[in-house]
């Protein structure tokens, strides 16, 4: 398992995972948001907003819009995890 704690800066997550299967993220997420909120899509259509205190998971075919900035921590599959870690870091140096 990979262990990540992040922060992000509100926004849409969405085009840092165009390119992915459905342009979704395909690794399941384990974790627990410090602070701020975010708004979970599902490839079934279905929404989900996790809040700050909130415990998670998130299963493969997601992807986010972060409504208020977030620091969090998360458990991921290591090979999942740094595919799409792989990814998004070539989307963001191809927005720079």
């Amino acid at each position: 398992m990979a262990i990540s704690y992040f922060e992000m800066p509100a926004g849409p997550v969405a085009p840092l995972l165009e390119g992915l299967p459905n342009n979704c993220c395909h690794c399941p997420h384990w974790g627990y948001l410090f602070k701020g909120q975010m708004t979970i899509q599902y490839d079934s259509g279905e929404k989900e907003v996790i809040k700050a205190g909130n415990v998670y998971y998130m299963p493969p075919g997601h992807t986010a819009t972060i409504d208020e900035a977030v620091a969090a921590i998360e458990f991921s599959p290591e090979k999942e995890y740094t595919e799409v870690m792989e990814h998004i870091k070539k989307k963001m140096q191809s927005m720079a």
